[in-house]
This record gives C-alpha cells, structure tokens and sequence, in this order.
C-alpha cells in the first residue's frame, strides 16, 4: 500500500526509471485492490519522486473502483490512464472510456481530448461487436442512465434537467431524456404524459388514476407503456359514468 514497502519499492523503481531515460512509467492496479484513497496518495508520491517522468495508471474494476480509482490518479498527478470502451477487459473489467471522459471533466474539469459525443454510438458498436450487451443502468451510456421515474424526480426534472442529470445525454450522443410511469410516479408527472398524449383526463381523478398505476406496475413488475396508461385512464373515466371527452 501507499505507505508501505510497496510504496518506497515503487518510488525506487520510478527513479531509477527516470534517471536511465525512461519518459513513461504505467502504474498498474492488475487485481483492483486499490482504493481512491490510496491512489491519489500513490500517484502523489510517485508524481512528487519522479517530476519529469509520465505516469501512467491501469486500472482494473474486481472491487467496482477502476474508475473511481483512474480519476484518483488523475488527481495525484497522472498523465494518462489505460481505459477500454464499455469497461470490456479481464476478469470484472477495467475502467471504462466513457466513464472517465465524463467524471474527468466534471470532478476535475479535465478535458480528455474525446469528443464525448460520440461515447454512446462508441459503446453500442463495441456491444454489439463483442456481444456483451450494455446493463440497462449503466454509468453515462446505459439505455436507463437518463430515465425518471420516481414522482420527486420526474418533477425535478420538470423545473430544471440539471436537478437530477450531471449531463445532458446529448453531451455524450445519448437517446433524449426519459421520464416514464410506473410504481414511484407522483401526480405531476402523470398529468404531464396524459398531456403528452392528448388525453383530457378529470384532475379530480388524478389520484384514483396514479393509484391504479402503482398497482399496474407493481403487478406487472415493469413500467407502463402509452398503451397502458391510456386503458387505464379510459377503464377509470368509464367505472365513473364519465363520457369520452
């Protein structure tokens, strides 16, 4: 660790590095056993040891930190970092291009040099071309990264995007906002897709309705579809003798 003899090991290699000519030293982290803590306290040691020489940081995800620990090194005075699109890499992965292009430019207002842009078409071709498929809530470019559902959310987002959004998915060339129906809707957020969808809906019955969705959605396990939403607002305006407006 830091601290330790690993430590004083790695900063006797780096000198000797540095004084044999050597222009760039790679840190690697193979088994993920670091923690942000340690990295940055790491990186800051070699960086202050070896001014002239660039450090390099390899990172891999065994305990869920390759990125967290990539922008650590960041911090401690690395040059570069080893990063792979989607995360793709041995064993639980290393850290993921996007994510550190991201976290780089708004925890340490670096620029990476990446049109971020492109990061969401990048990991959809890769996933698609190494057949490992996305997690649905994956950091910055999962299909749910920029989905609402929960009624304080929703209504956040209503007022003003960066409530709840780091980003705008536009930044990194991904799918538009969404907010969907489902178990944690609020009543705002149900009365703005009846608008969205042109359904002219009684307010009155607006909680009898956001009722009826919770269970929907708990039953089915799964968030409503237009389909959904417009039977139930249909069978409930129906149950109360109210006609088709």
């Amino acid at each position: 660790m830091p601290r330790g003899r690993i430590a004083s090991f790695l900063i006797e290699f780096a000198q000797t590095a540095q004084a044999a000519g050597l222009c760039r030293l790679r840190i690697a982290d193979t088994v993920g056993i670091l923690n942000p803590l340690q990295t940055v306290e790491l990186l800051a040691a070699l960086r202050a040891a070896t001014p002239e020489l660039s450090l390099e940081f390899h990172g891999h995800n065994d305990l869920g930190m390759a990125t967290a620990n990539t922008i650590a090194a960041f911090a401690g005075g690395a040059d570069a970092a080893s990063v792979t699109v989607n995360g793709l890499g041995e064993r639980a992965g290393n850290a993921a291009l996007d994510e550190v292009v991201m976290a780089a430019r708004l925890t340490l207002q670096a620029d990476c040099g990446v049109d971020a842009r492109q990061l969401s078409a990048l990991g959809d071709l890769v996933a698609q071309a190494s057949g490992r498929p996305l997690s649905l809530d994956k950091p910055v470019t999962g299909a749910a990264a920029f989905r609402h559902e929960s009624g304080i959310h929703c209504g956040g987002m209503l007022e003003n995007c960066a409530t709840y959004e780091p980003f705008a998915a536009g930044d990194v060339g991904h799918a538009p906002t969404e907010m969907v129906v489902g178990r944690h809707s609020g009543t705002r957020q149900l009365r703005e897709q009846l608008k969205r969808l042109n359904i002219d809906f009684p307010p009155a019955l607006l909680p009898a309705l956001l009722g009826a969705v919770r269970r929907f959605a708990a039953v089915c396990k799964r968030n409503l579809t237009d389909q959904d939403l417009q039977s139930l607002a249909d069978n409930l305006k129906n149950n109360h003798g109210l006609p088709d407006l």
